[in-house]
């Protein structure tokens, strides 16, 4: 009889050789990843290229990045190469460590308002992104449980405090973009049988937020807009589930009909501004030093993207985003670049992609087999989806300024390491997919 060993659950021969694989790794999502990162590359290279700096010139921003392409790809590579099962069983101990960091972070001092950065040897590594990787892994290995159902309140709940633990943790660090993110996962619970009408709701909360902090200036607005929105619920509540599941019912309009309230006491001025600009007149801009600031970041991301034309001025060839008019064009504003230098068409070509990608890692999550997979790949999905969503619709004045990174493309070693690590271990799970029974 053969015999073979085991290191961390992965199976070895008679030779110390590992087992083989009956299939392979997905080859087209593979490609939209690696055509992303090498775009987003050479848009930086583009806004950051200085004469005599070379394409690994750590003092540049493409030099950097080129860096963490490379380390994100080794670690993507030596994750392919771990057991699955292993990795389900250190999901929970990745995901407490990403809390403690969490934690231990906020006692650092704040870059750029935000307490959410380590420094290492002239690098910044920031915690939450890792944060993203892990509540995936837990919330794949608790609801991949033997009789998991989200209609067992426990099951439930439990779900939901995997999420929203690290979701207060991030907001604690004054860091609302990422914190918005964790919402996105409401696809996983809607993938698992969830009523659309919690979903509905949420929808409606967010609707009520952001019309109380637009709309809400005085005492007797506020009350307008909560008799409104908690009207809506109650009446859609009662219209699907007549009185039942009323102790939610009633914590739910508790809930809505505080949130014009809590809005404007809990928000910041700033945090209010990019919300208000939306809709703010000229004349209010003019005496509200504060919206002006935030008008001034949007006025100059729209001009950068409409001065691209239909195939753009060229590359290199960019004058607002080279020439500093666009606040953080490496980061938050990269999409800029991409607009201007290559018009319509190549910031059209950057939405395709996330398209497919998305597309993609669906496909993958749902011909996985296993459920671990499913759930950890809808949870990709949502993440990846929401950075763009609100990354693109941000520059394009559809939504308000909130510092997140636009995947595999804008600056940054945390959330490139972050990304790659996603899309590397959903990989590894649909590698083998054959070896599992329908």
């Amino acid at each position: 009889m053969r015999q073979s060993t085991s290191i961390f659950g992965f199976e070895l021969g008679p030779k110390g050789q590992s087992s083989v694989r009956e299939t392979k790794v997905d080859l087209f999502g593979m490609l939209l990843v690696t055509a992303m990162v090498i775009l987003g590359w050479f848009n930086l290279y583009a806004i950051s290229y200085e004469d005599g700096a070379g394409f690994l010139d750590l003092s540049t921003y493409h030099g950097r990045q080129a860096l963490f392409i490379l380390f994100s790809f080794g670690l993507g590579g030596f994750i392919l190469f771990l057991d699955t099962k292993f990795m389900e069983f250190i999901s929970y101990i990745v995901y407490a460590l990403s809390l403690v960091l969490l934690v231990a972070v906020l006692g650092v001092s704040s870059f750029k308002g935000a307490a959410s950065w380590f420094e290492i040897g002239g690098f910044k590594f920031q915690p939450t992104e890792f944060a993203k990787v892990a509540t995936l892994m837990a919330l794949g290995k608790f609801m991949s449980r033997y009789n998991f159902s989200l209609r067992n309140t426990a099951d439930l709940l439990t779900s939901v405090a995997i999420i929203v633990v690290p979701m207060l943790l991030v907001l604690l660090q004054n860091d609302t973009g990422s914190a918005l993110v964790f919402t996105g996962l409401v696809l996983i619970f809607y993938r698992e049988g969830m009523h659309p009408i919690f979903i509905i709701v949420g929808a409606i909360l967010g609707v009520n937020v952001v019309s109380s902090i637009i709309f809400g200036n005085t005492l007797t607005q506020q009350i307008v807009i909560s008799i409104v929105f908690t009207a809506m619920v109650v009446g859609s509540w009662i219209f699907l589930f007549r009185f039942r599941f009323l102790t939610l019912h009633l914590v739910a309009l508790l809930f809505l009909a505080g949130m014009p309230f809590m809005a404007s006491k809990v928000l910041k001025p700033h945090q209010s501004a990019r919300l208000r600009v939306l809709t703010a007149s000229a004349e209010e801009i003019r005496s509200d030093s504060t919206l002006k600031g935030v008008h001034w970041q949007l006025q100059h991301s729209l001009l950068a993207i409409g001065s691209g034309g239909l195939a753009g001025k060229g590359y290199q060839e960019s004058t607002h985003t080279r020439g500093d008019f666009v606040p953080e064009e490496h980061t938050d504003y990269i999409y800029c670049v991409a607009s201007e230098e290559h018009g319509f068409l190549g910031s059209m070509t950057v939405l395709i992609l996330f398209l497919l990608l998305v597309w993609r890692l669906l496909h993958m999550a749902e011909y996985a087999k296993s459920k671990y997979a499913q759930v950890f790949g809808y949870g990709v999905a949502s993440i990846i989806m929401m950075h763009a969503f609100v990354n693109i619709g941000m520059t394009l004045g559809l939504l308000p300024t909130i510092g997140i990174p636009l995947p595999f493309f804008s600056y940054g070693g945390s959330s490139m390491i972050s990304f790659t690590m996603m899309v590397f271990v959903l990989q590894n799970h649909y590698s083998y997919r054959s070896n599992i029974l329908s």
